[in-house]
């Protein structure tokens, strides 16, 4: 491994040494707004046209673009996922609230604001751009696909993380997650909020039960509120993701319960998720990498660092989301872009 990686993975460290987050969280958020696909869309042989990052933007009309249209037929359940674009019962309000489905993407956390993506032909449009492959794809819902991961932690100095453990030794453990058809309705998705009460039920009253959900719901932290990549994501179908957090530092509510895989629908189990897990999955990633990596991290870094304006609103976040772009390149995981 090149010193000039040691060196930048040595700044890493100190930066997480520094911070009270979650480095799994880093892991998570690294990846929200990177722009990198596979050649073969998720389960099928269905190949993605190339694009290169000069042609992706919308507003670049390329004529020679023509991606193969990929959507999954739905399961017989009503309203299990939406019908092809070309149903003429189908009438989706896009950019709306359509019913109980929230067309919507998902507000900035800083700001409040929503940004609006756009449509041709009644077809929604990848707010990122053109990604090789049209269709609804594997999701559920043409246009935004509303994701909410939720980090449940325990204890102050360890903490400890609820997570799906993984059988792959390059793979980080995972946060419980759920795909939702209306985010705003509840910052807690209704699964995640009906496992906790289960679990609490099993040693305590109702009464004391519904004083911790209470304190459950009122520990709820957002971290971030926007765009997810995902190889499923499409031209016409992406996924926008919720990140929060439910810490109970004092063993007070979700700290009480005792997670292990086989006892809640999840698998979670309780594991402390410190710096030297992170340093080793990361040194993990960096030795599967090629020489060129090099390269590419110190010019992303480099530039990145660029755009962050020492004393500005905001520029705190801007060195947070700086780190968390430098982060995805070292890991592999995706090309912020």
């Amino acid at each position: 491994m090149s010193q000039r990686i040691e060196v930048i993975l040595s700044s890493l460290l100190l930066f997480f040494q520094c911070s009270c987050i979650s480095f799994h969280f880093m892991v998570l958020l690294s990846c929200v707004q990177g722009f990198f696909f596979e050649r073969f869309y998720p389960n099928t042989t269905i190949a993605r046209v190339a694009v290169t990052s000069a042609y992706r933007s919308w507003s670049k009309n390329v004529t020679t673009y023509h991606p193969v249209t990929y959507t999954k037929e739905c399961h017989l359940q009503q309203n299990s996922c939406d019908p092809d674009i070309s149903d003429e019962h189908f009438h989706p309000a896009f950019n709306k609230l359509d019913g109980t489905v929230d067309r919507r993407r998902m507000p900035k956390i800083l700001t409040g604001k929503q940004k609006k993506y756009k449509t041709v032909n009644n077809r929604p449009l990848n707010p990122k751009g053109r990604t090789g492959i049209a269709g609804r794809g594997d999701l559920k819902r043409w246009g935004p696909n509303h994701l909410v991961y939720v980090m449940l932690s325990r204890g102050k100095k360890p903490r400890e993380y609820a997570l799906i453990p993984t059988e792959d030794e390059y793979e980080l453990p995972d946060y419980p997650h759920v795909f939702v058809d209306s985010p705003r309705e509840n910052p807690i998705p209704e699964p995640i909020l009906n496992m906790l009460r289960t679990k609490l039920s099993e040693k305590y009253n109702k009464g004391y039960v519904d004083e911790m959900m209470k304190a459950v719901e009122k520990s709820c932290v957002e971290f971030y509120s926007g765009y997810f990549t995902d190889q499923r994501n499409t031209d016409n179908a992406w996924i926008e993701m919720r990140l929060i957090e439910i810490n109970d530092p004092k063993y007070q509510h979700i700290g009480l319960i005792d997670f292990e895989p086989t006892t809640n629908p999840f698998n979670l189990t309780w594991t402390i998720f410190d710096r030297e897990f992170f340093h080793k999955q990361l040194r993990k990633q960096m030795a599967k990498s090629d020489t060129a990596m090099t390269s590419q991290l110190a010019r992303r870094f480099k530039n990145l660092l660029l755009e962050v304006k020492i004393g500005t609103p905001g520029y705190r976040f801007m060195l947070f989301r700086t780190m968390l772009a430098v982060t995805s390149i070292a890991i592999g995981a995706a090309t912020l872009g």
